[in-house]
């Protein structure tokens, strides 16, 4: 039983520490854009969503030169990233 109110008192403090994230992030008027090792967005923020035009439902899951880079742009990122 211990174990268990453990457990939940850690994924309450973690759900609150994400909500706290979420909130300080979201009022700041940088973009704030968390990619991973394939240019996939993971996070996106309200100043990203001004500054890029897409809302985080458009943006989250697509690659991020695809989405924010011109066509003529995209070769040349895409073998940067592939060299790091």
């Amino acid at each position: 039983m211990k174990q268990i109110k453990k457990l939940v008192k850690s994924s309450e403090e973690t759900r609150a520490l994400a909500n706290e994230m979420k909130t300080i992030t979201d009022t700041v008027f940088e973009a704030i854009v968390l990619i991973d090792n394939e240019d996939i967005i993971k996070f996106w923020n309200k100043g990203a969503e001004l500054c890029f035009g897409y809302s985080d439902h458009e943006a989250l899951g697509q690659v991020f030169h695809d989405l924010i880079l011109p066509e003529e742009s995209k070769p040349a990122a895409k073998k940067r990233s592939s060299t790091l």
